[in-house]
């Protein structure tokens, strides 16, 4: 017996996957599409094309922003130097 995994389509993309979407960026605003393709299959059993992500998302007034590996180095950096002087003093 085969199992149906719903596809989203730009028709589905306004139903509750989309209000799924647009929850899970709002929870982590950094999420990348690829983990919000994951966290749409993993949670609703539901397929999705990074375009048709990124399409929804869009038409809900988000924007694109993307992070390039320095920033992200930084903030990893920055963190723990944060920490060391947290622990230092506590």
């Amino acid at each position: 017996a085969s199992v149906s995994i719903p596809i989203l389509s730009t028709q589905h993309a306004e139903s509750h996957f989309a209000q799924f979407l647009e929850a899970c960026v709002e929870r982590q605003p950094d999420i990348l599409l690829k983990e919000l393709q994951d966290q749409l299959r993993e949670v609703c059993g539901a397929e999705g094309s990074i375009s048709t992500i990124w399409r929804t998302l869009r038409r809900r007034g988000f924007t694109r922003k993307q992070i390039t590996r320095p920033a992200i180095e930084r903030d990893e950096d920055d963190r723990a130097a944060f920490k060391m002087l947290i622990g230092e003093h506590f």
